[in-house]
């Protein structure tokens, strides 16, 4: 993997079969090597709830993410890629996204601010809940509230 020079850290997000979807900040030496930890078991489905499609071109539209446990945060594309290898995909406002790991997470949209990038003072609105091991967890936009 090439990694720009001075770089300490990196935003990995790791698609493995058979594996839960891992995604993490990772600090690292360039001169040593680099494991990446994968868990298999214990990890369930998030069903998230969207209303409409999303277009991620359209500069005007919100811009939805999962946030999970640690600061990490999933776009809606990763995780329709990731839902569609493990054979699931949106249905009826419902994306159902297989083998994620137990813990906390937030369904949330900011406002786009100009040139796509969230727009400054306007916290997200989100729809939080905890997965538990081998469980479902269901966060809906429609129900969601403004973070302060």
């Amino acid at each position: 993997m090439k990694v720009p020079k001075g770089a300490s850290q990196l935003d990995l997000t790791v698609f493995a079969p058979g594996f839960l979807l891992t995604r993490m900040r990772v600090a690292f030496a360039p001169s040593q090597p680099l494991t990446i930890p994968l868990e298999q078991e214990g990890g369930g489905t998030v069903e998230l709830v969207i209303e409409r499609p999303i277009d991620p071109f359209n500069s005007d539209e919100p811009w939805p993410f999962l946030a999970q446990d640690g600061g990490v945060e999933h776009d809606l594309g990763t995780l329709q890629d990731w839902a569609s290898m493990n054979g699931s995909r949106l249905e009826t406002g419902v994306l159902r996204v297989p083998g994620m790991p137990a813990g906390n997470y937030s369904l949330c949209v900011r406002v786009r601010g100009k040139e796509g990038t969230a727009a400054p003072g306007v916290p997200p609105k989100c729809s939080a809940g905890f997965l538990t091991p081998a469980g479902s967890l269901r966060l809906d936009l429609g129900s969601a509230s403004s973070s302060e």
